[in-house]
């Protein structure tokens, strides 16, 4: 594009995804505030999903506030969040499965 290593529209596309990153949270947020989960999800998992989807939004303001200052660093968070995502976290243990066949 025209304009790659302006501060204004680094800062405003990281604004907009931080928006988009909020409003991914708040959903989870809602949905497990109402009990809109599958009971079979741990509520430790959903936990750890609603903290970690606060790192994007978090990042992408830390982002717009760089794009003043050193833009590619703006271009550096723009390509290492998606990563951050992208691989696979440590997962705690869930409980064992309980059946009630063992009864009969």
């Amino acid at each position: 594009g025209e304009y790659p290593w302006n501060g204004t529209a680094l800062a405003l596309f990281a604004v907009a995804l931080m928006v988009a990153g909020l409003s991914f949270h708040l959903m989870w947020r809602r949905a497990k505030s109402r009990g809109l989960l599958h009971s079979h999800v741990h509520v430790d998992a959903v936990r750890r999903a609603v903290r970690r989807g606060m790192v994007g939004p978090a990042l992408y303001a830390v982002a717009a506030i760089v794009a003043f200052i050193v833009p590619i660093g703006s271009w550096i968070l723009f390509v290492g969040i998606p990563i951050y995502y992208a691989l696979p976290h440590r997962q705690a243990a869930s409980p064992p499965e309980t059946s009630d066949n063992h009864a009969q």
